[in-house]
């Protein structure tokens, strides 16, 4: 039995779906897009424990992932599992709840529950997701991963709705490029310290919320019309207000690259940054030219599409 799930970018309103954030700001909205890098987790009884990558099982106590998890739902008895996954390590991609996605999906059905409730999945996957943290955590990597596709996220009524867009034309007719930097980083502490500024009643951290929340109904406005210049008019004016929330979102690495492209490219952190991900968009951009002052920073260059699945059973 094999399950699978794909990352995300966070394409505007990130953060503000960190709890209370969501409730804080009142028209809070967060959008993002499935993409085709994915995690797959099979279960086997060739062993007990996990195995990463094609590498040696390990035991689940090992890992605090998986021990939270079968704390959670309890593990059934000699239970294996084999995970591989498309997703770089770190990347702000929304890996870890992609996997959490799938495990949850893969539990319920050796438990025989087929049902696959989609509600459910998010409740348990956000449950786990805070006791991971032990912070407070948000809920727009597991609704990506579990709906795949571009999704508009709200929180008008206490509990995030999705809703789905179509993807326009723009982003499919050209990959879209992921800069990657392998510095770790903690997207939990991030995050924790923009909710503590503002539950605190900082003035600037709540001015960049509201101002984040605005971009977003802009963005959702923009995506519905199939502006590619608007679009990218929407990702700078995102990229700048990140950076003004997390003013060290980008790495050297990263910021270099970013002011080498400033007026041509769009370069967005992935999750709460530090280290990840940044989507570089552009109407018109040098992939060749992209690739080789990526390559002059330190930055691994990712191509890649959206993914309309969600999480899926994948057995033959």
């Amino acid at each position: 039995m094999k399950f699978s799930a794909p990352a995300r970018i966070d394409l505007a309103g990130g953060t503000l779906d960190v709890p209370p954030l969501c409730f804080l700001v009142e028209h809070a909205k967060t959008l993002n897009l499935a993409i085709d890098l994915r995690v797959t987790i099979e279960a086997t009884r060739e062993w007990e424990g996990v195995a990463l990558d094609e590498g040696k099982p390990q035991p689940f106590a090992s890992m605090p992932l998986y021990e939270k998890a079968f704390a959670y739902f309890g593990a059934p008895e000699a239970l294996g599992l084999r995970v591989t996954s498309d997703i770089p390590r770190a990347s702000g991609l929304g890996g870890s709840s992609s996997l959490l996605v799938a495990l949850v999906n893969l539990v319920q059905s050796l438990e025989n529950d087929h049902s696959f409730d989609k509600h459910k999945v998010l409740k348990w996957v956000t449950v786990l997701e805070h006791r991971l943290l032990g912070k407070p955590a948000g809920t727009q990597d597991a609704i990506g991963a579990i709906h795949g596709g571009l999704s508009s996220i709200s929180y008008e009524l206490g509990m995030p709705t999705r809703q789905a867009l179509p993807v326009p034309a723009f982003l499919t007719e050209r990959p879209l490029i992921l800069a990657y930097s392998p510095i770790q980083h903690h997207s939990g502490i991030n995050n924790w310290a923009v909710v503590k500024a503002a539950c605190e009643g900082e003035a600037r951290t709540l001015r960049t919320l509201h101002a984040l929340a605005d971009n977003a109904h802009d963005l959702e406005s923009v995506l519905l019309s199939g502006d590619a210049r608007d679009f990218f008019a929407c990702m700078q004016r995102e990229a700048a207000l990140r950076q003004e929330l997390c003013p060290q979102i980008l790495t050297e690495d990263m910021a270099a690259f970013a002011t080498r492209f400033k007026d041509a490219l769009a370069c967005k952190a992935c999750g709460a940054g530090g280290g990840g991900c940044m989507l570089a968009y552009g109407p018109d951009y040098d992939l060749d030219e992209i690739k080789s002052t990526a390559l002059e920073n330190n930055l691994q260059v990712f191509e890649v599409k959206p993914d309309m699945r969600g999480c899926e059973r994948v057995d033959p």
